[in-house]
């Protein structure tokens, strides 16, 4: 007596492929909050910041501090900080904006934001 084989059911096949699909979706790592191009409003004590970064190259990167709401009196600033952990000294634009672009054969990590001159930093 021979054995037969038989199909699996559509609904099994289904479900099969959609366990499949899920677990991919698990594997793959999720963008640091932290990573330049992470481009977000922030909520501060001053009031609420755009906080936008971005990459020209691998070496090269923009940092930029936009003001939202509130009521900061004194000026915004940008910085940028490499893979290798240096950071370059903040830049401070006005009251609405700050932004900075750097180069670095190192890469860059993230970009750095800060709402007033007491504020503390945000990363993006």
């Amino acid at each position: 007596m021979v054995a037969r084989r038989t199909q699996p059911r559509p609904v099994l096949r289904l479900a099969v492929a959609t366990t499949a699909l899920f677990s991919a979706f698990a594997l793959v790592p999720v963008q640091s909050a932290q990573a330049i191009g992470n481009n977000r409003d922030v909520s501060r004590s001053c009031g609420v910041n755009h906080v936008a970064s971005g990459r020209y190259s691998n070496t090269s990167a923009w940092a930029q501090t936009t003001r939202v709401s509130g009521n900061c009196s004194g000026t915004l600033g940008a910085g940028l900080r490499a893979s290798d952990g240096y950071t370059w000294p903040r830049v401070n634009g006005n009251r609405d904006s700050a932004y900075t672009q750097r180069t670095d054969s190192a890469g860059f990590g993230s970009g750095m934001h800060w709402g007033c001159l007491d504020c503390n930093v945000t990363y993006s």
